[in-house]
């Protein structure tokens, strides 16, 4: 059955999560999407040299872009095909750090979507432990590509 004109397609999330992926800063960190559970991708990460900082362990800056791109996958299939969302508020604790080489995964929940926000969660794990935790809200708006040309 096709979706509703206003309905966003699994093609659609597909696309809209690989773009989300596709900018040069998570491309030069290596970030891919992986493990699609429920709709709803994550971000697999294995830190090299350039998501180290000084002292060779994952950078804190590069935590936070996972966890507000893992957090955006979340809320991408909750979003109209006429809609996109861009943060407005982060919030991270950072709790263990992660070596070069270690296998990564980013995952985001949502928690809440009202007409205008979005409230999303994210976890940041390396196979044994949680490294990062993040809330992230979202503001909805109309995407660009849809919005009416004046």
């Amino acid at each position: 059955m096709p979706a509703a004109p206003d309905e966003i397609t699994v093609d659609e999330i597909d696309r809209r999560s690989q773009n989300a992926l596709e900018v040069p800063l998570l491309r030069f960190l290596g970030a891919s999407l992986v493990d699609r559970d429920d709709g709803c991708w994550s971000i697999g990460l294995t830190p090299g040299p350039n998501a180290l900082n000084a002292v060779e362990v994952l950078h804190g800056g590069v935590m936070a872009i996972v966890l507000d791109v893992a957090a955006y996958l979340a809320v991408v299939g909750h979003l109209s095909s006429e809609e996109e969302a861009v943060t407005i508020a982060f919030s991270a604790s950072y709790i263990a750090g992660a070596g070069r080489d270690e296998q990564l995964r980013a995952r985001g929940s949502l928690m809440r979507r009202t007409r205008g926000l979005a409230f999303a969660s994210a976890e940041l794990r390396n196979d044994s432990q949680l490294l990062a935790s993040a809330n992230v809200t979202k503001a909805i708006r109309t995407s660009p590509a849809t919005a009416p040309r004046r």
